[in-house]
């Protein structure tokens, strides 16, 4: 459904790609003012919960899942260019991510994660 390959539908060419897009448009909202609600509950020798409310930023006009998504896919990109993550290949986020600093990092962008 995301192949940009041109097809013949009757007597239109269309691509997979934009017709996906437009259905995708008109059965998703994008133009609401979204949240994000996060909770994590951690639990072994202690236990640790943590929590994130994130609001739709009407200064820049950016969603709270764009900003929840887009801006730790930034910070982990940064953090690979710069040595803070050395390792190479694929491995999941937990194992190679620096916890305490990628919420620091979030901090500076005003994603707040409250550890209880």
């Amino acid at each position: 459904l995301c192949s940009e390959d041109p097809i013949d539908v009757g007597p239109c060419t269309v691509t997979p790609r934009d017709v996906l897009s437009k259905v995708l448009e008109t059965i998703l909202p994008h133009q609401d003012k979204d949240l994000v609600l996060m909770r994590v509950t951690a639990i072994g020798e202690t236990k640790k919960v943590y929590e994130l409310i994130d609001y739709y930023n009407d200064n820049i006009n950016m969603t709270a899942m764009a900003r929840t998504t887009s801006f730790p896919t930034s910070i982990i990109a940064q953090m690979m260019a710069t040595g803070v993550i050395k390792e190479r290949g694929a491995y999941t986020p937990e194992r190679v991510v620096p916890g305490r600093k990628f919420i620091e990092e979030l901090k500076k962008r005003n994603i707040i994660i409250n550890e209880k």
